[in-house]
């Protein structure tokens, strides 16, 4: 579970570029800063002034550690001041802030396989993860309602990504994972807490212990 602790240091990054990466969620590109280093999988904390009050917020990267340019992935929610400002009204131009990367959710330095199971904008850290050239047997079970809300489905193409759209089958389940656990996969799990939850148990119903669970949990505001 994330938490929000002070103090950060603080990063002013003018907004290079906002563009749509599914019907309901939004890229948004900073210049990064000299010095500035994440591993794939790591969040960072984001400060924007709305109203003449500052609002914190935390993003997964979902840009390779190596880019010029730091990537957030961010899905609109209707009573998220936040999440409403970046789909709706930042600009080109506009000044945000950028905290010092945190967060433990990256790939471990083994041989093993990597199953990554993501649900919505939970695909953002394996964005990150695919879009490393670091070659690592990696698979990715996607779960969005629609096509409209796959983000960057050219780059999941490329990967081979399993997308499971639940307005045409049922969630991503037990007999779904069973086919990715053979070779025995540390896997990576991240989406909201109750997706996060639910594919924890399906791995549970399978014998898959939580010693070979990682997990990141997503609030969306």
């Amino acid at each position: 579970m994330r938490m929000i602790i002070d103090p950060y240091t603080w990063h002013r990054l003018p907004i290079r570029s906002v563009s749509f990466a599914s019907s309901d969620t939004v890229a948004v590109r900073v210049d990064k800063p000299t010095g500035y280093d994440f591993r794939a999988g790591q969040y960072a904390v984001a400060r924007v002034t709305i109203g003449g009050q500052p609002l914190m917020r935390q993003y997964s990267f979902s840009s390779a550690p190596n880019d010029s340019q730091l990537e957030l992935l961010i899905q609109h929610q209707p009573d998220g001041v936040v999440s409403s400002w970046f789909c709706k009204t930042a600009q080109v131009g506009d000044v945000i802030e950028i905290s010092q990367p945190f967060g433990g959710f990256v790939l471990e330095d083994t041989e093993r396989p990597v199953l990554l199971v993501a649900g919505r904008v939970g695909v953002a850290p394996f964005v990150s993860m695919l879009r490393e050239s670091a070659p690592r047997s990696r698979s990715l079970l996607y779960s969005v309602k629609s096509d409209e809300q796959v983000c960057f489905p050219d780059l999941l193409t490329t990967h081979h990504a399993t997308i499971v759209k639940t307005e045409e089958r049922p969630r991503i389940d037990a007999s779904m994972l069973k086919a990715h656990i053979g070779l025995k996969p540390i896997i990576y799990v991240c989406g909201s807490k109750q997706f996060v939850d639910g594919i924890a148990s399906e791995l549970s119903t399978l014998g898959v212990g939580a010693h070979d669970i990682r997990r990141e949990l997503f609030t969306l505001q």
